[in-house]
């Protein structure tokens, strides 16, 4: 399993991650820096391509965890993509309130 930790410091934060842990994995390729058309990013790569984590100079980092324990599919009627999120609460309110300003 993967885990990402998270350390807010005064300026910025740093982060650690470790790849899953599956011994038979190859070694991952060291972290390089890599120019692209919206700034620089750096991130380790896998042999066979892709990686798990990266970051950009604008303070940006994504990291990618595996999903265990949870239901493959979601509970209830699918909602659909465009709805925004919170909308049934903003209707319920609505609803026992009146308007909201």
């Amino acid at each position: 399993m993967c885990t990402i930790t998270f350390w807010p410091r005064t300026h910025g934060y740093c982060v650690g991650m470790n790849r899953d842990e599956q011994r038979s994995r190859v070694a991952a390729l060291p972290p390089q820096r890599r120019e692209t058309p919206s700034g620089a990013t750096l991130y380790p790569f896998e042999p066979g391509g892709g990686t798990w984590i990266s970051t950009n100079t604008y303070g940006v980092t994504l990291g990618l965890l595996n999903v265990c324990g949870f239901p493959r599919t979601a509970p209830g009627p699918p909602t659909s993509r465009g709805k925004p999120p919170g909308s049934d609460t903003l209707e319920l309110q609505r609803g026992i309130t009146g308007p909201l300003v």
